[in-house]
């Protein structure tokens, strides 16, 4: 009988440096306590690494065999690791069992919700194991949520990695992921699953260039075979007479019963030719997915494999994500010293933790390169007057964003934010969004604004209340050019 391994961990872990740490590109680190070999090791993290929907999200870690030593040899090797800043320091993943397949891996995270440096782990099947280390680094859920979601009993997996269906010899060859198939029966469904979840069901209206839109949706696709893709036409709706969303919907049963890997709860639309500006309509049901209870209804998403795809649309397929945002949101612009964690958590303290709908969202770290030739990271706004700038900017990259503010956004003006506040910034404009991130540049918010400076512990508190209607807004023009400096 093979000697159990100790998987014994310290209760606590020296990882408080890491907490006003921003850690999103970061992989998770690899490891194996057992004797497996080079190849089943590169297959658990092929595995993991495609589960995630993404790529380099969990690599092996410089060291990765710990073959016969206790669990305990790889926290303590992974402290020295976390410190080069090269792989995420408080999460990572380990092997501990030779049939991985069936058992899964252990997921071990230095550091808890509360950020108290506790130290928990829970085994998960390898190709979730990606997914929920995403969904952990960029807050999309919590280590509690993740571990009721996903952690399987190694006594009694189900197996189900392995467990395909395969037609080696199909009467008629699959149809392309772009082939519609007749408009009676449909495609001819892949011969057997994908390697993760499920295949992703798109209908389109007719006159649309739907490979390219596929393209867009599909998550690495210059990197795959066309045979692999997840997004999969199943039809084409040629009668301008019929409603496009209500035909699909009509539609996807009999798609599903034919291709019975196709997903039943969610699927895209493709309803306007202009998917870069409008994006597509993602539909569901109407089902309950670990305890969530998502509506039988529509919503616009960004046509992209990064956003539309992996982190709306997979977050939704799992149960990790609400269908429509509860609260308002608003934009946050940070300069003059201002951008700490602190001022994240004194402006919401349970930011990270929205389930896909974030109260306050950062101005982005990419993209403004519409402006400048700078690198990302390069190119932060540095007062109130270029936030005003790039406002309209900011508001079309969220424009998928429900009950994200246009008119009303936070500028953290002072590292000392804690006591000195926070500048509310009300803007008058028409909201329009169209023309894509140039036409954005060109609108010029400067000489119409108010600003009101508030505790920053309040902010969003008033601020969802005068968009809401149950305040007034206090602000007023500002009384020195200083403030546009």
């Amino acid at each position: 009988m093979a000697e159990r391994s100790n998987l014994s961990l310290p209760e606590k872990a020296p990882v408080e440096q890491y907490h006003n740490g921003n850690f999103d590109s970061c992989p998770a680190a690899l490891y194996t306590i057992v004797d497996l070999s080079d190849n089943e090791l590169q297959e658990i993290n092929r595995v993991a690494d495609e589960g995630s929907m993404s790529e380099d999200n969990i690599r092996l870690a410089p060291r990765s065999r710990f073959v016969g030593e206790p669990l305990r040899a790889v926290y303590d090797y992974h402290l020295e690791l976390g410190k080069q800043n090269n792989y995420h320091p408080t999460l990572f993943i380990v092997a501990i069992d030779l049939d991985w397949k069936q058992k899964g891996v252990l997921l071990v995270t230095l550091d808890d919700d509360d950020f108290g440096c506790n130290v928990h782990s829970f085994r998960i099947k390898a190709e979730e194991s990606g997914l929920s280390y995403v969904n952990l680094k960029i807050g999309n859920s919590g280590w509690g949520e993740e571990r009721e979601n996903y952690e399987i009993d190694p006594s009694g997996g189900d197996g189900n990695y392995d467990d395909r269906v395969e037609n080696s010899h199909p009467e008629n060859p699959p149809s392309r992921y772009d082939d519609p198939g007749t408009a009676e029966s449909g495609p001819i469904p892949p011969s057997g699953p994908p390697a993760y979840g499920s295949y992703i069901g798109v209908y389109a209206r007719a006159g649309i260039d739907v490979n390219a839109v596929i393209q867009k949706l599909e998550v690495c696709p210059d990197k795959k075979q066309p045979e692999d893709f997840y997004c999969r036409l199943q039809a084409v709706i040629s009668d301008t007479s019929q409603d496009t969303v209500e035909t699909a919907f009509d539609l996807h049963a009999s798609r599903c019963t034919r291709n019975q890997w196709l997903d039943k709860n969610f699927f895209f639309i493709v309803e306007t030719p202009d998917t870069s500006d409008n994006g597509v309509l993602l539909a569901s049901v109407g089902s309950v997915i670990k305890s969530t209870r998502y509506p039988r209804a529509v919503q616009w998403v960004e046509c992209s494999g990064e956003i539309g795809h992996q982190q709306i649309y997979c977050n939704l397929r799992d149960g990790n994500r609400d269908w429509t945002a509860s609260n308002p949101s608003f934009g946050l612009f940070s300069y003059n010293g201002g951008g700490s964690s602190e001022a994240r958590y004194l402006l919401d303290p349970k930011w990270g933790r929205h389930r896909g709908w974030e109260y306050i969202i950062d101005e982005p770290q990419w993209g403004w390169d519409v402006w400048s030739n700078r690198p990302p990271h390069d190119d932060r706004t540095s007062s109130l007057k270029e936030a005003l700038r790039r406002f309209p900017y900011f508001c079309y990259l969220e424009r998928f964003r429900t009950k994200f503010s246009r008119t009303i956004f936070i500028c953290e003006d002072s590292s000392e934010a804690s006591s000195e506040g926070v500048l509310l910034v009300k803007v008058s404009w028409d909201e329009v969004l169209k023309g894509g991130a140039e036409a954005m540049t060109t609108i010029d918010l400067s000489g119409d604004f108010e600003v009101w400076r508030v505790p920053i512990r309040d902010a969003y508190d008033i601020l969802r209340d005068v968009v809401e209607e149950k305040k007034q807004w206090e602000g007023s023009k500002p009384n020195s050019l200083e403030i546009l400096s």
